[in-house]
C-alpha cells in the first residue's frame, strides 16, 4: 500500500498541469481527476477517480474499442451524479417530410472527399467516412451519433444547397 505522502506526490503533476507520475490529471469543472488507460489486442481498461470528493471507477472490456470507455466512465458519473463531469446535450428530433428530406440527398464536396447523403425507409444517412443515421432536430439542423458535432444546411441564393460542420467546414452538393 502507498502512503498517503506517497500518494500526493505521485498524483502531483510535475512536467505540466496533466502529466504526473504514472497517472494524468483532467479537471472537470471545479474538480480534478486522475486517469490512466492501456490496452493491447481485444483488450482496454481505464480507471478514473476523484483526487477531492471520492468518486472513482474502474473499467476492464474485452474489446478494441476504446471509446467504450468512456461511455461507461459517462454512465458510472451520470448515475452517481458526479459534480460537473458529465453533463450530456439532450436534443429532441423532429420528424421531416419525405418532400424536405429528398432535397438534401445527392453527393456533397467537404474538404477535397465525396460524402454522400442517400435515403432510407428509415431516414436520411451520411457517409462521412462510415454510413451514419442523420437525425434532425430543425429542418435545417442534423446530428448523428458518430461524430459530435453540429451541422446544418443552407440553401444559397443560386439554389446550390451546402452543409456546414461546426459552422466552418462546408459540403456542398454537386450532384
Amino acid at each position: 500500500m502507498l502512503s498517503p505522502e506517497m500518494t500526493r506526490l505521485r498524483l502531483t503533476p510535475y512536467l505540466d498541469n496533466i502529466n504526473a507520475f504514472g497517472v494524468f490529471i483532467n479537471k472537470k469543472g471545479n474538480e480534478k481527476y486522475f486517469q490512466l488507460s492501456g490496452s493491447n489486442e481485444g483488450f482496454a481498461c481505464q480507471y478514473r477517480a476523484s483526487l477531492e470528493y471520492g468518486n472513482g471507477v474502474v473499467v476492464m472490456v474485452n474489446s478494441d474499442n476504446l471509446g467504450i470507455l468512456n461511455e461507461i466512465i459517462n454512465s458510472v458519473a451520470n448515475v452517481y451524479k458526479w459534480a460537473c463531469f458529465y453533463n450530456p446535450a439532450v436534443k429532441k428530433t423532429v420528424t421531416l417530410t419525405d418532400d424536405i428530406l429528398k432535397n438534401y440527398v445527392g453527393t456533397y464536396l467537404l474538404d477535397g472527399d465525396m460524402v454522400a447523403i442517400v435515403k432510407k425507409e428509415n431516414g436520411l444517412w451520411l457517409n462521412i467516412p462510415i454510413q451514419s443515421k442523420m437525425y434532425f432536430t430543425t429542418e435545417l439542423d442534423f446530428y448523428i451519433t458518430e461524430n459530435k458535432a453540429d451541422y446544418k444546411f443552407s440553401n444559397d441564393l443560386n439554389g446550390i444547397i451546402s452543409f456546414t460542420v461546426n459552422g466552418n467546414k462546408k459540403a456542398i452538393r454537386i450532384k
